[in-house]
């Protein structure tokens, strides 16, 4: 038996509380003898309980029951081991004492029960089997864990020479120990000769008729010794040639290529000179063949996709060239293709069902997926933080932006009543403002931004700025509300005051309305004095309903770019792509 205490510093406490039982019996000599030791021995009693349980005493008997389970390995690199093994538990139960209590477990793939935990004498051989071909000795401790009992002492006894290649066995002991379940090891040591095995047979899960692909073979040895290798293809000898491995692991590799459609086998053997576990000297894999490829050809105006449509038939390769109008609207109609070509399309062609259909096909499908460079293309194709871009292995945006030429933007948001209109749950002034928070994310820390907002009257959003706090930037840019008439050239000449005087190496204007000024202005004058300052316009019309005469040729004479669409939901797209090519330097 043990005393302990889970709060020992407590115990400090008891001169503290037993001083006021002094002065009681000091004070209370009045009283009969009997009667006063009584009182006092009580209050001593319970001043000393409540001590002794704020401190968490505890009294601790010792068990001596134990319950002990080995956990045996007879996976292939140790069932050479079964009576060593069996020799050992036999020694160790000898010294069993009448209510101690012994069980066996055996693993190798999978792990099971030899002998349930009993506290009886009796000793058989280890008689159950399992796979061999894997070592998961964290299974056996699991099922270990489960026979235990919890009134007796708990050990495990864990034999294995330790060479695991599934589970984690580490952390299995670790959270024994954290039961307090003692793990002992018994290395069993094997005498290996030479072996000589097949680690792996690869080939491509999903080819096409026609195609080239390799065939690897992964052999592991533990000498060096020569290989006789044979590839197989539906019982049919493919390939025979004679190697020399040499240790641990070898790859070679065999060109193949198969001209029809279907599911194929794949078979590998070896002959070794120098081996003795001849049972590891084969493996296979299989594929499924497919009709020929076709490429779908997607190009961004009629005849831009020319080159790359000659180069495609001179390989033989069967192609479909279609508009961005014309790609499969579902997942199912891409699937026919092999290889999707994106030739100078620009992402506001594409609609965001589309974007996703084809990056699904990609990730899932593994559909190849090309983007050829262009002004349409990439970062300047607006395709910044879309579907497309986490299907291709580049980044939209520049990365090292310290590198970048600085640019003044403004952007000129038309937030008149007919702005508040839209469909599918978002107006047309929700996608300008989510438009004109996309567009600052494009730009970097030496870049500058304002925001006006105009109806009948120009305001401010965000006052021309370095882009120091992007985060207070795009909240202000959530707080414009659609309301009022329709005036463009008072917010333009706002705009263009504010960026004359910029020291940005670019100074870029975005003008975005669905509607016809209420107000006139001349226009042409003030193009001329922003072409002075070296300001540049672009416009976006939005719906039949805005003025695009005027906002064609705002964007001609302020040497910019017209944007039109019908559907608002392109809307970011156009400004992202726009803030990207103001910053010139992603086209050479």
């Amino acid at each position: 038996m043990a005393i302990s205490f889970n709060h020992p510093l407590l115990l400090l406490l008891l001169p503290l509380l037993l001083y006021p039982v002094y002065l009681w019996q000091r004070n209370s000599r009045h009283l009969p003898r009997f009667r006063r030791n009584l009182i006092l021995s009580l209050r001593i009693a319970l001043l000393l309980s409540l001590i002794l349980a704020l401190a968490g005493w505890q009294l601790r008997f010792t068990v001596d029951r134990q319950s002990v389970v080995f956990v045996v390995d007879l996976s292939a690199s140790c069932e050479k081991n079964r009576d060593k093994a069996g020799e050992f538990i036999k020694s160790a139960l000898k010294y069993r004492k009448a209510d101690d209590q012994a069980g066996i477990v055996v693993f190798g793939e999978n792990a099971r029960i030899d002998q349930s935990l009993t506290p009886s004498s009796t000793w058989r051989t280890i008689e159950s089997l399992t796979g061999r071909d894997h070592s998961n000795p964290s299974e056996g401790l699991k099922l270990a864990n489960a026979l235990m009992s919890g009134s007796s002492r708990q050990r495990i006894v864990l034999l294995s020479d330790g060479r695991e290649n599934d589970g984690d066995a580490l952390e299995e002991v670790k959270a024994l120990a954290a039961k307090n379940i003692r793990v002992d090891v018994l290395p069993l040591v094997s005498q290996e000769g030479p072996d000589t095995s097949i680690g792996s047979l690869e080939v491509p899960q999903k080819l096409f008729a026609g195609e080239k692909f390799p065939v690897k073979v992964r052999i592991n040895s533990n000498v060096v010794t020569s290989v006789k290798l044979r590839i197989y293809r539906d019982q049919v000898l493919l390939n025979e040639e004679n190697l020399q491995v040499q240790r641990g692991e070898n790859l070679f590799v065999h060109t193949s290529q198969l001209d029809k459609s279907g599911f194929f086998t794949f078979n590998a053997s070896i002959e070794a000179a120098q081996d003795t576990v001849p049972e590891n000297n084969e493996a296979c894999a299989f594929s499924q063949v497919e009709g020929n490829p076709r490429v779908l050809l997607v190009e961004g105006s009629p005849g831009e996709a020319k080159a790359i449509s000659t180069a495609i038939d001179s390989l033989g390769i069967k192609r479909e060239t279609v508009s961005a109008a014309g790609l499969p609207r579902s997942l199912a109609g891409l699937k026919s293709y092999g290889t999707i070509i994106l030739c100078n399309v620009p992402a506001e062609n594409l609609s965001p069902e589309t974007m996703e259909n084809i990056h699904a096909a990609v990730r899932d499908l593994g559909i190849g997926l090309i983007m050829v460079g262009g002004e349409d293309s990439f970062g300047p194709g607006g395709y910044f933080e879309t579907p497309i871009e986490q299907a291709l292995p580049v980044y939209m945006d520049l990365r090292g932006k310290k590198e970048i030429p600085s640019l003044g933007l403004l952007l000129v948001i038309d937030k008149s009543g007919s702005m508040g209109a839209g469909s599918g749950g978002y107006s047309k002034v929700e996608l300008a403002k989510e438009a004109a928070i996309q567009a600052t994310e494009v730009l970097g820390p030496l870049d500058s931004i304002g925001v006006i907002a105009f109806d009948d009257t120009a305001q401010w959003v965000v006052k021309f700025q370095q882009l120091n706090d992007l985060e207070a930037i795009q909240d202000d840019i959530g707080t414009i509300r659609a309301d009022g008439g329709t005036s463009i050239f008072p917010s333009l000449n706002l705009a263009y005051a504010a960026l004359k005087d910029a020291k940005t190496k670019y100074k870029h204007i975005i003008l975005l309305t669905d509607g016809q000024s209420a107000t006139s202005g001349d226009y042409y004058f003030l193009a001329r004095k922003m072409a002075k300052a070296d300001i540049t316009m672009s416009t976006v019309a939005v719906g039949e309903g805005a003025d695009q005469l005027l906002l064609q040729d705002l964007a001609q004479w302020g040497q910019g770019r017209y944007y039109f669409s019908e559907d608002a939901y392109n809307i970011p797209r156009i400004f992202t792509k726009e803030t990207m090519k103001a910053i010139k330097s992603y086209l050479v």
